[in-house]
């Protein structure tokens, strides 16, 4: 019979080696495809017997809360084998966060991430994010694929199973914080971007995207109504970039004018909600389609076209 400590010591041998095969459930902060990078759900799993590498996330615009299960969700699996990939990035950070969110306000602030260059292919089906994700791009933020862990511990896992499973034509990469900007900078203008939001839209922070924001018709005093409105002119036709009064906004402060005339008679605010077709909500989902470069969904035009 072997002695004790020689069985132990075979034990954790086979158990070493039997874990260097073993699946990885790994647990992302965000994933890049290019310029597009997720914030919500991002998970993936590494196979080593198959250098499958297999990702997921939550395809939102913003997740305030991980408990909505709006917006569907979106996945890719890649392989570490394939030809098409040319080049693996590795950074390793040294203050990893393993905080709810994984990130900190500092808008330079990465955790360890892994960054690939992979050619689109009919395989890896990559070209159908060809308006985010272009490798030979003269701009970083379009040419990597990037994945940015949460736990320093298996990240350093992933990395060195990962690097045993990549062929000799795959230049393989260490770099420092300081060239981070040449191969994550679409992380870093995300965390831009964050702190633009968190700062502009503090009031709507850790809310769930179908929290309700406001319900019109409004109910109250209609003089505190106008009054709280009053100065709030966005809207208005004329006073758009080369906009002009026109016969239909002349018509709009006509019928401004007979509303005012309405509130000020103090016409019982239940009678007048009898006129409305129906009621408008607006969500922060709703909210979020504010930002330059969105488009306006139902709710917000019905509220513009009813107010």
């Amino acid at each position: 019979m072997f002695p004790l400590s020689i069985l132990t010591w075979l034990t954790q041998i086979v158990l070493s080696l039997d874990s260097a095969y073993v699946q990885m459930e790994i647990e992302l902060i965000r994933i890049a495809i290019g310029k597009k990078v997720a914030t919500a759900e991002c998970v993936a799993q590494f196979d080593p017997n198959t250098a499958e590498l297999h990702l997921a996330w939550k395809n939102t615009k913003r997740a305030r809360t991980r408990s909505d299960d709006r917006g569907g969700r979106d996945s890719r699996t890649l392989s570490l084998r394939d030809t098409a990939l040319e080049q693996f990035v590795v950074y390793s950070a040294n203050d990893v966060t393993d905080s709810t969110d994984g990130k900190t306000h500092d808008c330079n602030h990465l955790n360890s991430f892994v960054a690939m260059r992979i050619v689109p292919t009919a395989d890896n089906l990559l070209n159908r994010y060809s308006k985010s994700y272009i490798p030979d791009h003269e701009d970083p933020k379009y040419r990597y694929i990037i994945l940015e862990f949460r736990d320093a511990t298996i990240f350093s896992a992933f990395v060195t199973r990962s690097e045993s499973k990549l062929s000799t034509n795959v230049e393989l990469l260490h770099i420092p914080r300081e060239c981070c900007a040449d191969f994550a900078s679409s992380l870093l203008a995300n965390n831009q971007e964050e702190r633009k939001w968190r700062q502009r839209n503090k009031f709507v922070a850790g809310r769930a995207l179908d929290y309700k924001l406001l319900v019109f018709p409004f109910v109250g005093d209609p003089c505190e109504i106008e009054s709280a409105a009053k100065g709030l002119t966005e809207a208005a036709r004329s006073t758009l970039p080369g906009g002009v009064p026109t016969e239909n906004s002349q018509q709009q402060q006509q019928t401004t004018k007979v509303m005012e005339t309405d509130s000020d008679n103090n016409e019982d605010d239940d009678t007048k909600r009898r006129h409305r077709a129906h009621f408008v909500t607006i969500t922060v989902e709703d909210y979020d389609r504010l930002d330059p470069g969105e488009w306006l969904n139902d709710s917000l035009v019905d509220f513009w076209m009813q107010w």
